[in-house]
């Protein structure tokens, strides 16, 4: 997986490109823990639109991160799942969890 990062002003878009698996998860920390303690960010945005597939470890790896930031007064958005991925957080019933968007 490909990760793209935009910041500006308080806030830090993430571009996921590719496939979120268990083999992505030490790139996915490594990119994205700097913004948990970040004063100056108070949202992240991870945008789904060229991400092909996330597996199990992955959505953890989510669920982690959105709860580290929330630790910390920020907040995590997801926007643009394609429809296979938002069936997908649908079924384990993830909009309750995280703020999605389209």
């Amino acid at each position: 997986m490909q990760i793209v990062i935009v910041k500006r002003n308080k806030l830090v878009t993430a571009k996921l490109i590719g496939e979120f698996t268990l083999y992505d998860i030490h790139d996915f920390n490594n990119e994205m823990n700097e913004f948990v303690n970040k004063k100056d960010i108070n949202r992240v945005i991870i945008d789904f639109s060229n991400l092909m597939t996330i597996d199990s470890t992955g959505i953890g790896q989510l669920i982690s991160y959105q709860k580290r930031l929330e630790e910390h007064g920020k907040e995590l958005l997801l926007i643009n799942m394609d429809d296979k991925i938002q069936k997908l957080f649908g079924l384990l019933k993830l909009q309750e969890v995280f703020n999605i968007q389209k």
